[in-house]
């Protein structure tokens, strides 16, 4: 299990809280909504830097889930990885909490395609026009945009650029907002089966215009 260094502070940390603190943190966690921002809110109360405690345990159950690993099995091999003698009980009932899996299961469903979305970029520009002769002033221009998508595509990522007009610009915010409304009542389905929405929004996104 290779753990990045943040994590594994973040992970350090929690051996440090007391019996009493991972009670309250494990009743936040079992009560919180089913999504990433959820897992980070119920973190707030307890752990100093909550978002980077909340990705460590995320990432130990996304990695159980994606590898099929048996909890016992994926706790031995965190204990290897942060050389301990043992893990405590608070953090591995922590670990094994039930709105980690469910979440660590989601997430592993969402990234599960040939690419991810990671973070997307428009940049507008104007093309001027010039006429038969170039020393004089352009007589129009003409306003277009690409965009930038940056995906994930295996192990590394990957930039796709995208001519756009105002015609496309317009058609894909259709194609999104379509998609929004189809959330929506496909949520609302969901829920009226019994079964939870996670919501993976919360996960790191960009965006940004120039």
């Amino acid at each position: 299990m290779q753990i990045p260094d943040e994590h594994r502070d973040a992970l350090r940390s929690l051996l440090e809280l007391s019996a009493s603190d991972f009670e309250s943190l494990i009743r936040s966690l079992e009560s919180a909504s089913p999504s990433v921002e959820g897992v980070v809110n119920a973190f707030e109360s307890t752990v100093e830097d909550a978002s980077t405690a909340a990705a460590a345990v995320l990432a130990f159950s996304t990695w159980r889930t994606s590898h099929d690993r048996s909890f016992d099995d994926a706790l031995g091999s965190l204990r290897s990885s942060l050389e301990l003698e043992s893990v405590p009980e608070g953090l591995s009932r922590l670990l094994n909490a039930r709105p980690l899996t469910i979440i660590a299961k989601a997430i592993d469903l969402g990234v599960s395609h040939e690419r991810v979305f990671q973070s997307a970029r428009v940049m507008s520009d104007m093309r001027p026009i010039f006429g038969e002769n170039v020393e004089e002033p352009p007589i129009a221009a003409v306003v277009t945009h690409e965009l930038l998508l940056n995906v994930y595509g295996g192990a590394s990522g990957e930039e796709l650029y995208v001519s756009l007009d105002s015609s496309d610009v317009k058609a894909l915010r259709a194609q999104l907002d379509r998609a929004l409304e189809k959330q929506t009542q496909l949520e609302m389905l969901i829920v009226k089966s019994g079964m939870a929405v996670v919501d993976l929004g919360a996960q790191q996104s960009g965006d940004g215009a120039r």
